[in-house]
């Protein structure tokens, strides 16, 4: 099975006595003509003047015409009115331009996946080099010029096999040709396609074209590229592309990947082990094959080297192969690394050989090591507007949805952003799940019952959605990629983050959450507290264990000197992965401290609508929790006064 050319076809078998002229008549008459598209095509204008070629070949005569369009070439192939032969697969020898007297024959052969003729031609202006300008070029301006064709597509298993068969058959059929001409003996010169052509590019990698149609990230995607084309100019590069689970990395990743695939060769690994690892190297190595990774054996059969030679050696060439100067604007695209179990095997999967490295990574301050000019893109939370239009999208490929429902509501719409707080993956999902699970009763409703939902008491109507995974991941599915990537995700990380979601969070101003676990004076005793290793932990130990959050972005920090932000779903999410006694348990302890710090530490002992003290907020934010699960102050088996103290706040809020 041969590849084929776009827009020309070859014309056999035409007889000694045509001369140029009427096969150029034949050639206008074929391309001068418009050619109807399909009924959502548009009409493919003819060309009164097309580029041929008209040469002696054997005891005959060969030619080529390019067409304005594809569909010319087709119309050609089909219906060109002649008894010669027309193709568009260029096999065997093609002469091009045949001088009386030659100086030398020049014949040139393509490389794997190739096609004689396409291969030769630019994609920009469409001239075809060995046609339209060696001819013209000085010394080559009396060669006799052919090209030779084979089939060479790599996925038909038979080419590989045949190669020396094409071989002794490029052989014969130059040695045809020269006798067929009154020409003098002489070595011929053979163009080998051995390095990648002008205009090709690779795009290679399993899962390069799993791409989804991203809205919104103008501005990041645009910071992307400028950090790209500033980093040319280094000697090596890697750019992390960083931010919580589902925020939108790897959609990212592979939009970048897209638009710079006519400009340069994108390369795309994705690996959770050793194995895997080496798996996805081998899979680009054999897509780019020995043509380019076997240069060194020009001239000898590539492919039985290429089929002796062991995977690792396979893969240490691909590497090795990124040094060379047709990579040097290439990008490595590394997706998820921190998604690759060992240490070790991540420090493996950068190529040291490889000019530029994108990587995404929850992980914003993995490092791989000093020899490279690091940067890092941060992707935050969508704009509201384009979540919006991700969600109408969505909402309007379901046509028979009603026109009148609560969806096509532009405030609906704008709660839902709110509940989800601009999170894309979260907000698709909450999109499909109104549309597939609360459409089915009172559709009109479904949007506002949703809304409705998230703010309500009812946590097992919640945490069914958070698992609801329709055609992507689920909220809670992506949280706890998170959470098993905690170094000791069953210990004081964990019970970090099971703290901090039954506590405040977020504030405004100077005030600061982490003064709960870094200023609280209670005593915490064992006997009182079942996590009083972590509320009696030095400083540097909890410093450590927020670092240990930020590095699977369970928090972030948008300024170093600001307390990390966490997103809703995330406590969410921690909430529901607690379980019924873990929930009473943290809440638990989280009232006795704030209990003890407020009324012994800070003295108040009458609370009022207008007391003010940071602690109070630590304790209506849990006590909310609690109701929002149907915990009851009874259910955390306080002491008594301690029962009493809260039940007084909960009225004067």
């Amino acid at each position: 099975m041969a590849t084929v050319s776009t827009r020309t076809v070859r014309v056999l078998e035409i007889p000694k006595e045509v001369d140029e002229s009427e096969f150029l008549a034949v050639a206008r008459s074929l391309s001068s003509k418009d050619v109807e598209g399909g009924w959502l095509s548009k009409v493919q204008h003819g060309d009164a003047n097309p580029v041929i070629s008209f040469a002696t070949q054997y005891d005959g005569h060969v030619g080529t015409i390019s067409l304005p369009s594809e569909k010319h070439k087709v119309r050609a192939l089909d219906h060109h009115a002649t008894y010669w032969r027309f193709d568009d697969k260029f096999n065997g020898v093609t002469v091009l331009v045949s001088p009386l007297d030659a100086d030398v024959d020049i014949c040139a052969v393509h490389g794997l996946n190739g096609n004689a003729f396409q291969t030769w031609t630019a994609k920009a202006n469409g001239k075809m080099w060995l046609r339209d300008l060696l001819p013209y070029s000085k010394p080559f301006d009396n060669a006799r010029i052919m090209t030779f064709g084979y089939s060479s597509q790599i996925s038909d298993r038979a080419n590989l096999s045949g190669t020396s068969e094409w071989a002794h058959h490029l052989l014969e059929s130059m040695a045809r040709v020269r006798r067929s001409q009154k020409n003098p003996w002489r070595p011929p010169a053979i163009a080998l396609n051995c390095f990648q052509p002008e205009g090709k590019t690779f795009f290679e990698g399993r899962g390069l074209n799993q791409r989804s149609k991203i809205k919104g990230r103008h501005l990041e995607l645009k910071s992307l590229r400028q950090i790209v084309e500033q980093l040319q100019d280094t000697e090596k590069s890697s750019i992390a592309i960083t931010g919580i689970g589902g925020i939108g990395k790897t959609a990212t990743l592979l939009e970048i990947a897209h638009q710079e695939s006519e400009q340069r060769n994108i390369f795309f690994i994705h690996a959770t082990d050793a194995a895997s690892l080496h798996q996805a190297y081998l899979h680009i190595a054999k897509c780019i094959g020995p043509e380019y990774l076997l240069k060194e054996f020009r001239g000898r059969d590539v492919q039985a080297i290429w089929s002796s030679e062991s995977e690792e050696d396979k893969v240490r060439r691909f590497k090795t192969w990124l040094n060379d100067p047709e990579n040097i604007g290439s990008l490595f695209l590394l997706d998820d690394m921190d998604g690759i179990q060992e240490l070790e095997d991540r420090e493996a999967a950068f190529p040291d050989e490889a000019k530029i490295i994108l990587y995404t990574t929850r992980n914003p301050v993995f490092h791989r090591n000093n020899i490279r000019t690091t940067k890092k893109l941060r992707l935050s939370m969508m704009e509201t507007e384009d979540i919006i239009t991700l969600m109408e999208d969505i909402r309007n490929e379901t046509p028979e949805y009603q026109s009148t429902a609560d969806l096509y509501n532009r405030d609906i719409l704008l709660e839902i952003v709110n509940v989800v707080r601009c999170h894309p993956l979260a907000a698709l999902n909450a999109i499909k799940y109104i549309l597939r699970i609360l459409s089915f009763y009172e559709e009109a409703t479904a949007g506002s019952k949703f809304v409705a939902m998230m703010a309500a008491n009812n946590y097992k109507a919640r945490q069914h959605f958070l698992a609801y995974k329709p055609d992507s991941p689920s909220i809670m599915e992506t949280f706890e990629v998170s959470q098993i990537r905690l170094s000791k995700p069953d210990t004081q990380a964990r019970a970090l983050m099971n703290f901090l979601s039954l506590i405040e969070t977020e504030w405004e101003g100077d005030e600061d959450f982490r003064d709960f676990f870094f200023e609280h004076l209670c005593p915490v005793l064992p006997e009182n507290f079942l996590d009083h290793q972590l509320l009696g932990a030095e400083s540097f130990h909890l410093q450590e264990l927020f670092s240990e959050l930020e590095k699977v972005s369970f928090g972030e920090r948008l300024q170093t000197s600001r307390p990390f932000q966490f997103h809703p779903l995330w406590l969410e999410c921690t909430r529901h992965t607690m379980g019924p006694e873990g929930r009473i348990r943290y809440a638990r302890q989280v009232l006795l401290i704030s209990y003890h710090t407020i009324c012994v530490n800070h003295g108040v002992v009458n609370i009022t609508p207008d007391t003010d003290d940071s602690f109070l907020r630590h304790v209506c934010k849990c006590l909310q929790v609690c109701r929002s699960f149907q915990i009851g102050l009874d259910d955390l088996k306080l002491p008594t006064k301690v029962s009493k103290f809260f039940k007084a706040v909960e009225c004067a809020n």
